[in-house]
């Protein structure tokens, strides 16, 4: 997760790899959709991951009450959003996964704890 501070120069040179690294598995997601399986030549040259086993790894997260979602309808529903990836708190907006969101007040703010 990036966390934005307008008083701090943006970290340009992370956001760019981060951005390249996503829109590589974008292309490999798309790829794999049209059909396109990964090819011999490209496994050859893939590291190998030896005794691998799947496992879960905690992401950032921002969790409240979410008003105008496309999909999670109503007011003031409590949700958890998808990963964030990037974070302004202090012009007010955040970057998940799957999408843009206007901040309002932090849960402290709220009166609210945790």
């Amino acid at each position: 997760m990036f966390l934005i501070d307008p008083g701090k120069p943006l970290p340009a040179a992370d956001l760019a790899a981060a951005a390249t690294t996503l829109r590589a598995l974008a292309a490999d997601m798309d790829r794999l959709a049209g059909g396109t399986y990964p090819t011999k030549t490209d496994l050859d040259a893939a590291p190998i991951l030896d005794r691998y086993q799947p496992n879960a790894i905690l992401a950032p997260v921002l969790c409240g009450a979410v008003t105008g979602h496309p999909i999670l309808t109503g007011t003031g529903r409590l949700i958890t959003t998808s990963p964030v990836y990037l974070l302004d708190p202090v012009t007010g907006w955040a970057r998940t996964y799957s999408r843009l969101y206007r901040l309002g007040r932090p849960a402290s703010d709220a009166g609210q704890h945790g």
